[in-house]
């Protein structure tokens, strides 16, 4: 769909930034590049997430308590602040209140203070916002969460390429070149993803996976293999991968990978204000915990206590208005199989996935 022109609308009336749409993006391009070229320039505390919108509405109180409401071109977002372009000069220290639109395209305002406005050219400032508190900006951006990637490849031409096409989708990789050191890194860091070659030396990919499994591993597991029969795929699921990507590898596999292994955030449905607030993240606070009791009881294969402990979180879940926790919790519990089969163990994976997910506020808007 093509960007019209940018309109900025006031108390006052109608006044336009002076560019068009196309003109916009090159404005917010040139200031990514200056923010890359200047030293000292862009190196903010919190990390910077790309969150481009022309619709973000920016209340700003001036002094003498007149309320001035914006709709702005914004430009990026962190846990703590947004950088947004305005056609006019806004005081530093000044009052104002984002209406960011969520990744579910839900509302919520955000109170904070003008700390920053330069100008860029023309009648075009860009303008810096700092959050009163801090914000998930996954909350805003579903890529804003970097996914935390281990590849176990042998190959070190192959592993390189893998690093580079995923650290270009903002995935946090880590490289090995031996099972052992796959095995080592897993049981001691949690990742999102982890890719495995399944021929390597010392221990192979598939030992790897078995290793990792009988101790509980929860994490989206993927064969990277050469072998491309419908066999082959069963084989793979059935000794418990999650997936597998066939060899030679190209950057379209590893998106369509990386997105189906990104856990989107999960919310509380409830609503009460603050003292709801406070309990929803007292109760994500503890699900790491029962995440670390879960994992346990499946490395025992201990099916019973597995079950005992979804059925609890079924109930915890839904009263904490976490439905898709919930669901995840009561498949468990309601599943037929035994704890050694390869889809009870698929649900239990899924159950700790989405516990992960959790977020520690509510989809209630401000």
């Amino acid at each position: 769909m093509a960007v019209g022109r940018a309109e900025i609308t006031t108390l006052a009336g109608v006044r336009s930034v002076p560019l068009d749409g196309a003109e916009l993006e090159c404005l917010l391009d040139r200031l990514d590049q200056e923010d890359q070229a200047i030293p000292g320039r862009g190196m903010q505390q919190w990390e910077r997430y790309r969150y481009r919108r022309l619709d973000v509405m920016l209340k700003l109180y001036q002094p003498g308590g007149t309320l001035q409401t914006l709709v702005v071109p914004t430009r990026n977002i962190s846990a703590w602040g947004l950088s947004l372009v305005h056609g006019g000069y806004v005081y530093i220290g000044t009052r104002c209140t984002v209406q960011l639109v969520t990744a579910r395209d839900t509302r919520r305002e955000i109170p904070g203070r003008v700390v920053r406005c330069r100008h860029t050219g023309g009648r075009v400032h860009e303008m810096g916002i700092r959050f009163e508190r801090e914000i998930d900006a996954a909350e805003f951006l579903a890529n804003a969460i970097a996914q935390r990637v281990l590849v176990a490849e042998d190959d070190a031409a192959m592993g390189r390429l893998l690093c580079h096409y995923m650290e270009e989708m903002s995935a946090d990789v880590e490289v090995v070149e031996n099972g052992l050191d796959a095995t080592d890194r897993a049981m001691n860091k949690r990742f999102d993803l982890i890719l495995l070659d399944l021929d390597m030396p010392d221990m192979d990919g598939l030992s790897v996976l078995e290793t990792l499994r009988r101790q509980g591993c929860c994490e989206t597991i993927v064969a990277l293999t050469a072998q491309t029969g419908a066999k082959d795929r069963e084989r793979f699921l059935e000794a418990g991968f999650d997936d597998f990507m066939v060899k030679p590898v190209s950057k379209g596999s590893l998106e369509r990978l990386l997105s189906l292994s990104r856990r989107e955030p999960v919310y509380s449905s409830l609503t009460g204000g603050p003292r709801v607030e406070r309990l929803v993240a007292e109760f994500v606070a503890e699900l790491g915990d029962k995440v670390r009791a879960m994992e346990n009881a499946l490395g025992r294969q201990d099916m019973e206590e597995v079950r005992r402990l979804a059925r609890s979180l079924h109930g915890e879940a839904g009263s904490y208005g976490f439905q898709p926790l919930a669901e995840a919790a009561d498949a468990v519990d309601r599943a037929a199989e035994g704890v050694g089969s390869p889809r009870f163990a698929r649900l239990v994976r899924k159950l700790v996935q989405t516990c992960r997910a959790a977020r520690g506020h509510t989809m209630e808007e401000n």
